[in-house]
């Protein structure tokens, strides 16, 4: 039997003023406030089509969230437009800086070769 796992939001802890997330947008810097982070625990059910016998796992991580159009959720690291996270009082990148990172990218981008 496949066993599947998934996480669920047990918890969620506001962050203090200041947190902020930076993305890499077609724009350039997007800096938006951080909410908060969330706790979640995983589960393993049975198979990937079930939602009955969910089993916790013990196991718990603490993510950094964002506000989306229906309300509060994990930032995927794996966004391709996540950057990092600024804490309270730290400087938003340098207008270099970003350019430098956009660079990276499109070099990152273009050494993968065609999709």
């Amino acid at each position: 039997m496949a066993l599947d796992y998934r996480f669920r939001t047990v918890d969620f802890r506001p962050a203090p003023e200041g947190w902020r997330t930076a993305w890499i947008t077609a724009d350039g810097l997007d800096v938006l406030p951080m909410p908060g982070w969330l706790v979640r625990e995983e589960f393993e059910y049975d198979s990937p089509n079930s939602d009955d016998s969910a089993r916790s796992t013990g196991y718990r991580d603490v993510i950094a969230a964002r506000v989306e159009d229906y309300g509060i959720e994990a930032i995927d690291a794996t966004d391709t437009s996540f950057w990092f996270i600024l804490g309270p009082g730290q400087s938003e990148p340098t207008k270099e800086e970003v350019a430098a990172e956009i660079s990276r990218r499109k070099a990152a981008l273009e050494a993968k070769g065609p999709r």
